[in-house]
């Protein structure tokens, strides 16, 4: 291992243990570490933005394909920087408008067909196949049904549509609970990487520093 390799690890241990001080309170070499990677991070993204952007979209268009078509959006993305002049930040409104109409546009249709289109045709699979009687199909059935029983607010609801609606909510929580489960096993996950880095990388060296220092 090589003097850098054991400076990057080092310094890697320390800015980890320097984040999960937080725990205990909030303190400068938190603080500096949180610098460090909102820094590091911004620059990663300049970076990455450049070279896999602005460079093969832009730079490259213009100057090997001759292709002037790439100059309007370049004019429309320079129109954001007229937000740090107060008296032309109305020009950011153009390209805002632009870039708010496109995402539109593009994701509505995408969204109709990824998610609505999905759901309705997962809705309304037969409940009997060649394999037999689909259980999943009815409990799509069963739950679509039901949350949206509870969101109906047009007619005022009996006891048996206030049962429905009761199955709906359970539905709904089983959703959200699933949601953030997935959230925290992914903390979780990233925890369980920064510990075994600590236990299986950095120890080692602490170690053998004490072993030096004998």
């Amino acid at each position: 291992m090589t003097g850098w390799e054991i400076f990057g690890i080092w310094l890697a241990a320390g800015l980890t243990i320097a984040i999960y001080s937080f725990l205990y309170k909030d303190n400068p070499a938190y603080k500096l570490a949180e610098h460090i990677y909102v820094g590091i991070s911004a620059g990663y993204t300049v970076c990455i933005a450049y070279f896999n952007v602005i460079d093969p979209n832009l730079i490259k268009e213009l100057t090997e394909k001759r292709n002037f078509i790439v100059l309007i959006p370049a004019v429309l993305g320079l129109l954001m920087y007229s937000r740090f002049f107060k008296k032309f930040s109305w020009i950011s409104r153009i390209s805002i408008a632009f870039v708010i109409g496109a995402g539109a546009g593009i994701s509505v249709p995408n969204s109709i067909q990824a998610l609505l289109l999905k759901h309705t045709s997962a809705t309304i699979a037969p409940l009997f196949s060649n394999d037999g009687f689909q259980i999943n199909s009815l409990i799509i059935i069963v739950g679509v049904t039901a949350v949206l029983i509870y969101f109906f607010f047009s007619i005022e609801q009996g006891k048996g549509l206030k049962t429905v609606s009761w199955l709906g909510i359970i539905f709904i929580m089983v959703s959200f609970g699933a949601s953030f489960g997935y959230t925290v096993m992914g903390r979780v996950s990233l925890v369980i990487g920064r510990i075994r880095f600590l236990l299986t990388e950095w120890a080692p060296l602490v170690f053998q520093l004490f072993n030096f220092g004998k």
